[in-house]
């Protein structure tokens, strides 16, 4: 993912995410959603993947680097772990925020899978670790990421139907000061 994140936006902006995670910058989310289009079409396709990205735009407050870190990161999941399946990327309008949503069709996790998912060593889609020492730490580097920037993010998966990675984010009108 970083080396994704890293063609795209720049190493330099990388490397300040996590401290500029509480930062409250207006997002477009149309802006988000393309950016991630174009960092991951290439690595779908050659994983036997369809993305299907629905635009869409919505005010929305928060750090755009570390939005993009954290979708990126469900979407690079997805991608591993479900080859040849559908990953969906949409956005879902809820009363007090707007909410991405990364659903694949792929294997899904069992129960057990998913309770290891946020935790370090396990943090794949899959619940598996497979090789280089920052494997298994994305869906734990989300889970620090969502706290600092103060959103909050879920998943949920089933066994041969796919799993839903689902990043909340406060609308720009219901955020205060």
């Amino acid at each position: 993912v970083t080396s994704t994140l890293d063609r795209a936006t720049g190493e330099e902006e990388i490397e300040t995410a996590s401290s500029n995670a509480a930062k409250q910058d207006n997002i477009s989310s149309a802006r988000i959603l393309q950016a991630l289009e174009t960092m991951f079409a290439d690595d779908a396709e050659r994983s036997g993947n369809v993305l299907q990205i629905e635009t869409e735009d919505a005010p929305l407050m928060g750090d755009p680097v570390t939005v993009l870190r954290i979708l990126a990161n469900f979407i690079s999941n997805a991608i591993s772990h479900a080859p040849g399946s559908t990953i969906s990327l949409c956005l879902v309008k809820e009363s007090h925020a707007q909410v991405f949503e990364v659903r694949d069709t792929g294997p899904g996790m069992s129960p057990q899978s998913l309770a290891l998912c946020k935790e370090r060593r396990h943090g794949t889609l899959n619940g598996s670790s497979k090789g280089g020492d920052n494997r298994g730490l994305g869906l734990s580097i989300v889970e620090d990421l969502t706290r600092s920037a103060g959103f909050h993010w879920s998943i949920e998966s089933s066994v041969g139907i796919g799993t839903r990675a689902s990043l909340h984010i406060p609308m720009a009108e219901h955020v205060h000061p």
